[in-house]
C-alpha cells in the first residue's frame, strides 16, 4: 500500500462524510496530522539534496574553492538521500504513516457507522409514515406533489428527503469500507447494504429490474438498517439460503407431482 493510498482514503471518506453533516473523529484527524508530519520528513529524505538553498551553497563552495566536506547542511542532505534510497528506511516510515492512519480509523469506524445509522433510520420512518399517508403505491420520487393536505404533503416531502440522502450514506459506506479494508473490493450491492431481512423474492425484484433500481426495495418499504461493514457478506449468504431452500421446496413439489400423477 501505497503512502498516498491511506491519506487519499481518508481525503475521500471526510469528503463523503462532509454532505452529511459529519466529520472525522478527532483521533483520526490527529493521527492524520501524525502522519503527515511522517509524509513531509520523506519529501525531505526523496528531495532534501536538491533545495535550491542546498543547491546554491554547494555551488558557492565550488566556486570559492571550500572543502565541500565542510558544508554540513549539503552533507547532511546527502546522508538523507542517500538513507532513503539505499535502505529500508523508506518502506519503513512509509509503512507507520500508512499505520497511524488505518489503526486510527479503524478503531473508530463504529463511531462513524453510529452516525450513519440514524440517517438511514430516519428515511425508513419517513417512508413508512408516507406509505400509510398517500398509500403503498405512492410516487416518493416523482415531483408531482399530493393533494394539499399539510399532513400528506409533510410526509410526502419528508420521505423525499430520506430518499435524497440514502445515496449519499452509501458513498460514505463505502469510502469507510475502503479506508479500513483497503485491499477489499468495493462489490457491495446498495440494496444489501440499506435493507435487512430482504427476501429473496423482493431482492430479485431489484436485481431483475431494467434498468436496475437499487431503491426499489427501499421505496417499497421493506425494512432499512445500515449493514455494518461485515455484514453485507452475511445478508448474502441469506438470500442464498433462502434461493437454495426454495429451489429444494420446488424439487420436492416436483417429484411429488410426478409421483401422484405417474
Amino acid at each position: 500500500m501505497s503512502i498516498t493510498t491511506t491519506k487519499a482514503s481518508l481525503t475521500n471518506l471526510a469528503g463523503a462524510l462532509r454532505p452529511l453533516g459529519i466529520t472525522l473523529p478527532d483521533p483520526v484527524i490527529e493521527a492524520d496530522r501524525q502522519a503527515e508530519a511522517i509524509d513531509q520528513e520523506i519529501s525531505l529524505l526523496r528531495d532534501g539534496h536538491t533545495a535550491p538553498e542546498i543547491l546554491a551553497s554547494v555551488v558557492d563552495d565550488i566556486v570559492n574553492g571550500r572543502d565541500l566536506s565542510k558544508n554540513r547542511g549539503a552533507v547532511d542532505a546527502l546522508v538523507r538521500h542517500s538513507l532513503f534510497h539505499n535502505s529500508g528506511l523508506a518502506p519503513a516510515l512509509v509503512a507507520r504513516a500508512d499505520k497511524l492512519r488505518l489503526d486510527a480509523i479503524t478503531a473508530a469506524a463504529d463511531d462513524v457507522m453510529a452516525q450513519l445509522r440514524p440517517i438511514v433510520d430516519d428515511a425508513g420512518i419517513a417512508i413508512a409514515e408516507a406509505r400509510k399517508r398517500l398509500g403503498p403505491n405512492a410516487d416518493l420520487t416523482g415531483t408531482s406533489v399530493p393533494p394539499s393536505d399539510v399532513g400528506r404533503v409533510t410526509a410526502w416531502a419528508r420521505a423525499r428527503e430520506g430518499l435524497a440522502r440514502l445515496p449519499q450514506v452509501i458513498t460514505a459506506w463505502h469510502a469507510l469500507n475502503r479506508a479500513v479494508h483497503p485491499d477489499a473490493p468495493s462489490t457491495a450491492e446498495r440494496v444489501l447494504i440499506l435493507c435487512d431481512r430482504l427476501t429473496v423474492e423482493e431482492y430479485e425484484e431489484v436485481t431483475h429490474s431494467n434498468p436496475r433500481d437499487d431503491y426499489l426495495a427501499v421505496r417499497r418499504g421493506s425494512h432499512l438498517r445500515l449493514a455494518g461493514l461485515g455484514e453485507v457478506r452475511a445478508r448474502q449468504r441469506r438470500i442464498q439460503d433462502q434461493r437454495a431452500k426454495r429451489q429444494q421446496r420446488h424439487e420436492r413439489e416436483q417429484r411429488a407431482y410426478i409421483k401422484q400423477h405417474y
